[in-house]
């Protein structure tokens, strides 16, 4: 019964709703560790503060792989305040953590968790080495070198990061993350024809990935074409009804179709949503205007 319930934490969590994490909650700290293993690990979803609130009970947990995979769910988090207590558990977790890297280190799935230990804590060169040494380990460890190029990006190296990005697409041609992102760096370098062949596919493949769908929508705006951006934006609002970035990329494709009406929903949605948000108060200047 026990690892049923485990195992079924792990797929409630792993639902795009409130209700996934919710469920998990409770069972943070229930007296079975196996249970309390499987909740931390699944436990996302939630406003930074309350999952900060939750999890760092669990940084002074008495079974090791506890503390180790609460720090791991607080460190994919960024920029979370921890109370001086707070801190000091999640430093002594964190060094356990590091530790355990450091013993399973011949594993490559290990040298990629030590690259992201290190670029989280801002340390892009040895984040770098870590992910190549994952890569010599395993030459089809795509994880690693989708780090790499993530990590290569950041540091402005955008010449090696495609090169990674390639690599990966050599051998996975349909490979959605390598795909998203080469679709993401040619547009940044405002190469929008090129970023528009990786968006379109990734759009294809990956159909209820509602960000893929304002990435194209973006695309073709940069690229004049603002009709042809308009269903895919109305399509990353279906699958998201209440995101303000969809919500204000419609009120703005509305208004230079000269279709104030639909632009005018859009900024009253925003403004009903987000009121402190200028989005919707810019739409309706324009209109008004």
């Amino acid at each position: 019964a026990v690892m049923v319930k485990a195992g079924a934490l792990a797929y409630l969590a792993s639902l795009p709703t409130a209700e996934g994490y919710l469920i998990s909650r409770p069972y943070l700290h229930d007296t079975l560790s196996l249970l309390r293993f499987a909740a931390v690990q699944n436990y996302f979803g939630t406003a930074s503060k309350a999952r900060v609130k939750d999890l760092a009970p669990l940084l002074s947990d008495s079974l090791k792989a506890i503390r180790i995979a609460a720090v791991q769910n607080l460190m994919s988090m960024d920029n979370i305040e921890l109370d001086s207590i707070q801190r000091k558990s999640f430093d002594a977790a964190q060094n356990e953590f590091l530790s355990f890297l450091e013993y399973s280190a011949f594993f490559s799935s290990s040298r990629q968790n030590l690259g992201i230990y290190y670029l989280r804590n801002n340390d892009a060169i040895n984040a770098i080495k870590q992910f190549k040494t994952a890569i010599r380990i395993d030459d089809k460890y795509f994880p690693a070198m989708l780090n790499l190029a993530q990590t290569y990006s950041k540091t402005g190296n955008i010449y090696l990061a495609e090169k990674w990005l390639k690599t990966i697409l050599r051998s996975d041609s349909n490979n959605i993350e390598a795909l998203r992102y080469m679709g993401l760096l040619k547009a940044e370098q405002k190469n929008y024809k090129e970023a528009l062949i990786y968006m379109e596919k990734v759009s294809k493949l990956n159909p209820q990935n509602d960000r893929n769908y304002y990435n194209l929508g973006l695309v073709y705006e940069y690229l004049g074409q603002s009709e042809k951006a308009r269903q895919p934006l109305l399509k990353a609002l279906s699958l998201n009804p209440e995101n303000y970035d969809y919500l204000y990329a419609l009120g703005l494709n509305f208004l230079s179709a000269n279709d104030n009406k639909e632009a005018q929903m859009m900024a009253s949605k925003i403004i009903e949503l987000y009121p402190r948000e200028k989005g919707g108060y810019i739409i309706q200047s324009k209109i008004k205007q």
